[in-house]
């Protein structure tokens, strides 16, 4: 199962003149991200967690494809099988677009990502 497309502000989730190297922790969404770990290379670890009020949200897992300036692929593994999240940019005028799909392994987690 898929999400449909979302995107962010460019200067919140890291410039496409960058490599994914020079991410920072910032915020999208009301949500903010803190970066723990990340090697951004296929087989890489990514560790992020995301906060909104008490809430929070860990992903860590891996890259599972990296092509510099252009797609990010990040897999976790998960009791309900694995959760994966590609990263698409795109020029934008003075910006980047940044086009995140985000594929569930079943309904379950779909509701709830749903909810927030």
């Amino acid at each position: 199962m898929s999400g449909g497309p979302s995107t962010c502000p460019a200067n919140a989730c890291g410039e496409r003149s960058r490599t994914p190297t020079s991410w920072r922790s910032g915020s999208c969404g009301g949500m903010e991200a803190e970066v723990h770990a990340l090697d951004p290379v296929s087989g890489g670890e990514m560790s992020v967690s995301w906060t909104a009020e008490e809430h929070q949200v860990d992903n860590v897992g891996t890259f599972e494809e990296v092509v510099e300036h252009e797609r990010l692929v990040t897999v976790e593994e998960t009791p309900q099988g694995v959760n994966r999240i590609t990263y698409e940019f795109h020029d934008a005028g003075d910006g980047t677009e940044i086009v995140l799909t985000h594929e569930l392994p079943d309904a379950q987690m779909v509701d709830g990502a749903s909810e927030g």
